[in-house]
Formats: structure tokens, C-alpha cells, sequence
């Protein structure tokens, strides 16, 4: 038999419930708002900066290093942050929600979805172009075809939005198999589990989860390192309201990225076994994954500048941006 309280004393119990859910919302609304312009909710001393990065496991590349040194956190500080939470996001397209949503206050991904995001309204401004040559690898089946040829007829995937689905229509255009080959838009985790269940035939992967497939056997059919024009820039962004607010965090971000990139390269070895651990992978696919030659010393490269260009041309070409815009002026350096 289930015991029931009185109705009067119930009643009074349905009601004290709801007065606390109502407050649990209300303090996570404030917090919400809280972090999406940059503030902890009143910790001593600044701000807790909101990082959102494009990665498939944990925070890792030079933003996950640069927290674990502690660099952030030194050069920031002379912007007001006090504190650097960073999250993970399994694409930019996702990331892009949550910058727009204020629950991040810098977004970290492919230029792809950046440039999307910026042509379709969202006012933002590039704190730093942080990654070149942006390499990405169509991955087959096992006892698939190894040839880009061959994949007429068959299923192969990128996911939408994304820079890994702009090296594919490139690489397409270049063979002359835009409209003899279908791309199907998984999103890269859906894709990969998709591949290894030999559901579809080949998909676009990069950074350590193309070395895992690539270490275990499965055949590379391309890849953009092959090719002049399918390199793709990474770029940090963030809101021109959160900017507005903060108007010394652009330069403290491109202090801390320079520095960040500096720390790297004095010690690459400690970098890649940081990003092995954390990805869980080898130290031979880290390396692969997170060459030295991809990040650029400063926060504005002229290389990381032509590429980006070059991402907005290719986009405009394919008629994929809603509004054009001046790319130079969408630097916070600008």
C-alpha cells in the first residue's frame, strides 16, 4: 500500500516545490545572462571568460594549452578576466548556437561557419586568425574504394556548414564530380560511426580523429594537403557587444595568442604529448594532427589573412553567403 500525504499538508508541499523551481530558474537565468557578458556573478577581481572550441573530445590545440600554462589567464588579466572556463563543441555550425545565445563569450572553429555566421547578421569581430593550412582527409571503408573516382554512385559525407564540407565541394569542383557525386551531411561523429558500420562509403575527417582511422588501417582516398586552394583558416571570434563591454580584450587575446604560440614552439614536444593525453591518442598522431607549421607567430598573419580570403571568395562563389561583407574590416585589428 503507497503511503499518501494529507491534501492540506500535500498541498502545501505542491506549492513550497514550485517556489523553488521557480528560483532555480530565475538564479540560472542570471547566471546565463551573467556569463554571456563575460561575468562570473561577482567573482573578486574581473570576469570569467566563456571559450567554446571546435574538438571532438576535450579542450586541446593552443587554447587547452594555453589555459594549462596559464598564459590566458596572465595576459587576459589585463582585460578584467579573472578566470577561463573552456567547452567543447562537436562543430562550428553548434558553437555558433551557443555564441550567439551569449553562453560563450569567444568562439574557436573552422572559418567556414564563422564567415556563415557573420553574413548572415550576427556582429562579430575576429580576434585572431589562429590556425593555417587547415588539413583535411577523406577517409574510405575498409575494402572500399581508395580512388576520389570511384566514389560516383556512392555515399559520402561531410557535415553541413563546416570547413571539413567546404574542402569536399572544393575538392568535387576540382575533379569534376560536383554533380555526379552526392555529399550526405552527418555531422563528423555520426559519419565516423556511419564509416566503421560500413554504412557510407568515405567521409571528411581531421585533426587526431582522421590519425585514429588512418592508424587503424582505413584508406585515405584524398586529402587537402594534395591540392592548391582547399587549405582553410581557423579563426577565434567574438560578439562586437561582448567586445564593446571589454574594450581591452582584443589586443590582451592577440597578446595571449602570440605568446601561447611562442610557449609552443619552444617546446613542441610537451605540446603534443599534452594534446595526446587529452585526445587520447598516440604522440605520433598528435604530431600528425597538430603540426607546427599551422599556427601562424602573430594573431593577424598575412597568411592566415590570404586564407581566410580565400574561404570567403570560395563562399561566395558557391552563392553560400547570405550577405557579402568587407573581410578586412571584420578584424578586431581593423
Amino acid at each position: 500500500m503507497t503511503y499518501q500525504l494529507p491534501s492540506r499538508i500535500r498541498s502545501r508541499w505542491l506549492v513550497a516545490t514550485a517556489v523553488a523551481a521557480v528560483s532555480a530558474l530565475t538564479v540560472s537565468a542570471c547566471s546565463s545572462s551573467a556569463a554571456g557578458a563575460g561575468h562570473d556573478g561577482g567573482a573578486k577581481g574581473g570576469f570569467t571568460l566563456h571559450v567554446g572550441i571546435v574538438s571532438k573530445v576535450a579542450p586541446d590545440g593552443v587554447i587547452g594549452w594555453g589555459q594549462q600554462q596559464g598564459i590566458l589567464q596572465k595576459d587576459l588579466a589585463a582585460a578584467g578576466v579573472s578566470k577561463v572556463e573552456l567547452s567543447t563543441f562537436a562543430t562550428g555550425p553548434t558553437l555558433n548556437a551557443a555564441l550567439t545565445s551569449g553562453s560563450v563569450d569567444v568562439a574557436s572553429q573552422g572559418d567556414t561557419p564563422a564567415l556563415t555566421l557573420r553574413s548572415n547578421g550576427f556582429q562579430s569581430k575576429v580576434v585572431a586568425i589562429s590556425g593555417i593550412r587547415s588539413n583535411y582527409y577523406l577517409i574510405g571503408k575498409k575494402g572500399g574504394v581508395t580512388k576520389l573516382a570511384d566514389l560516383v554512385g556512392k555515399k559520402v559525407s561531410a557535415a553541413p556548414g563546416t570547413a571539413p564540407e567546404q574542402y569536399l565541394i572544393g575538392l568535387l569542383k576540382q575533379a569534376g564530380l560536383s554533380n555526379k557525386i552526392k555529399i550526405s551531411n552527418l555531422q563528423t561523429n555520426d559519419a565516423a560511426s556511419a564509416l566503421r558500420a560500413g554504412q557510407i562509403d568515405a567521409f571528411v575527417a581531421s585533426g587526431t580523429m582522421a590519425g585514429q582511422f588512418i592508424a587503424q588501417g582505413f584508406p585515405v582516398i584524398d586529402k587537402a594537403s594534395d591540392h592548391t586552394g582547399l587549405y582553410t583558416s581557423s579563426v577565434n571570434i567574438a560578439a562586437q557587444k561582448f567586445l564593446k563591454a571589454h574594450p581591452l580584450f582584443a589586443a590582451a587575446w592577440a597578446q595571449a595568442f602570440a605568446d601561447t604560440v611562442k610557449d609552443i614552439k619552444a617546446d613542441p614536444d610537451a605540446y603534443w604529448a599534452f594534446n595526446a593525453k587529452v585526445d587520447k591518442v598516440t604522440t605520433a598522431i598528435a604530431k600528425q594532427a597538430f603540426p607546427l607549421d599551422t599556427l601562424p607567430d602573430t594573431a593577424f598573419s598575412a597568411d592566415g589573412l590570404t586564407e581566410l580570403q580565400g574561404s570567403y571568395q570560395f563562399l561566395v562563389e558557391q552563392k553560400r553567403l547570405k550577405n557579402p561583407f568587407d573581410v578586412k574590416s571584420w578584424l578586431a585589428s581593423s
